[in-house]
């Protein structure tokens, strides 16, 4: 995507982030139009960085709980009531926040959309892929985490699109001539391919 080249390229306001978060946002940020948002703006280095990398029609908003003295930043007082005043019914498909900060960001996430943390408490990081892994209760909503991405320093969590009904295992393939396609077998698996009725037997 080139993000990492747009961040490091000299001039312009002063960009504070790990190298490896540069990586991390290159690998998981696609390419196309996306609504971002910053949570820490400083003095605008970041949010310059985001709108000189994004095409046109994209919309990066910073927020932040100080007055950095950078226009259109929005000031938040970090509690649920002033963060719904803020943004409203905005949806984001990227947000870049600070660990202590996420829970109340996370409504205004996408599904499909990436949550990236920076500098994450090493408790928080277990508990989001304990979340994954094994269902475990975590500091975000068990039912909306699909994916969970551990870089050096850097967390990355993906939100799963809403469920409809119970995930089940699904088996394809032409392995089994005696199961037909749609059939949900014993152990509440989904067959979805054609059985290959003329396979032949081995020797």
């Amino acid at each position: 995507m080139g993000y990492r080249d747009s961040w490091l390229k000299p001039g312009g306001m002063l960009r504070v982030h790990s190298e490896v978060y540069f990586h991390a946002v290159d690998r998981e940020v696609p390419a196309g139009q996306q609504n971002v948002l910053i949570d820490g703006v400083h003095n605008g280095g970041s949010l310059d960085a985001w709108r000189d990398c994004l095409p046109e029609g994209s919309a990066v908003v910073g927020i932040d709980d100080v007055d950095c003295g950078v226009p259109g930043v929005l000031r938040c007082e970090w509690t649920r009531r002033s963060v719904h005043e803020l943004l409203g019914a905005q949806w984001f498909n990227v947000i870049s926040c600070r660990w202590d900060h996420c829970v109340p960001l996370w409504p205004y996430l996408t599904p499909g959309g990436k949550l990236i943390v920076e500098a994450p408490a090493l408790s928080l990081v277990q508990s989001a892929v304990l979340s994954v892994w094994q269902g475990e209760d975590s500091w975000l909503p068990v039912e909306e985490m699909i994916r969970v991405t551990v870089y050096d320093g850097v967390l990355v969590v993906e939100k799963r699109n809403p469920k409809v009904m119970a995930y089940m295992r699904v088996a394809a393939g032409t392995d089994s001539p005696f199961v037909a396609p749609g059939t949900l077998l014993t152990d509440g698996t989904l067959m979805i391919s054609q059985p290959e009725a003329d396979r032949d037997e081995p020797a």
